[in-house]
């Protein structure tokens, strides 16, 4: 079956009408899912009803605000993304510092720059999405309604997916996405990294092409040559 790409919002905005414009010249399905209040514990539990209703669908779960497709419809059909969930990464550990225990996690293996979780996107079978969404929230829920990024409690997305990363039995292959091929993160980006390259992004540290360019930082580069 064909890929979904999955959007939870609450009103259009920032480059949803883009995004949703490149995935459909690439043929790519897309699911908008507009919810009238938007938090980050709202967005989970939504995440997890879509993930419960398409169950042998590969999913992808994206930020429609700051998130860019670029890449093709059969990038998204390669079997790495059947099995397991990937996240995207990003060089900053974000809301909160635990770097120590992302070291007790990597347990010494070599790993590029980008070592930390980004969730913008996630990716797995909906099945596997759905039965990791809701033993997560049994274990460490979202407290509150907060739609903060920067909450002083960590009651975002960013804070119960790194849980759900560090806790989560290893057979369930959750695992973050080091060399870019998901997805390529802007934040704490350096002179030198990135490269565009026939009108996509070229991670020139790991040599890859992200599938999906996530806008959450300054671009060191001009982002207008991209072929969007």
């Amino acid at each position: 079956m064909d890929p979904l790409v999955v959007y939870v919002f609450d009103k259009p905005g920032g480059h949803q009408a883009l995004m949703e414009q490149q995935l459909d010249a690439a043929g790519v399905p897309r699911l908008p899912v507009e919810i009238p209040a938007f938090t980050w514990g709202n967005r989970i539990l939504v995440s997890m009803q879509v993930a419960e209703q398409y169950p042998d669908r590969v999913l992808f779960f994206v930020d429609s605000w700051d998130t860019l497709f670029l890449g093709h419809k059969w990038e998204l059909d390669n079997p790495c993304w059947h099995d397991g969930i990937t996240f995207a990464s990003e060089k900053k550990c974000w809301p909160d510092s635990r770097e120590d225990e992302y070291d007790r996690w990597w347990d010494n293996k070599l790993v590029t720059r980008w070592r930390f979780l980004n969730s913008n996107p996630m990716c797995g079978q909906g099945a596997l999405i759905a039965k990791a969404l809701r033993w997560g929230w049994e274990q460490f829920p979202l407290a509150g309604h907060t739609n903060d990024t920067c909450d002083p409690e960590g009651n975002v997305c960013e804070r119960f997916y790194t849980d759900l990363l560090f806790r989560a039995p290893k057979e369930w292959g959750l695992r973050i996405d080091t060399q870019c091929v998901l997805a390529q993160t802007v934040a704490e980006g350096t002179v030198g990294e990135l490269a565009i390259r026939g009108g996509r992004i070229k991670n020139l540290i790991t040599d890859t092409y992200p599938i999906f360019f996530h806008l959450n930082g300054k671009a060191y580069f001009n982002v207008s040559l991209l072929h969007v």
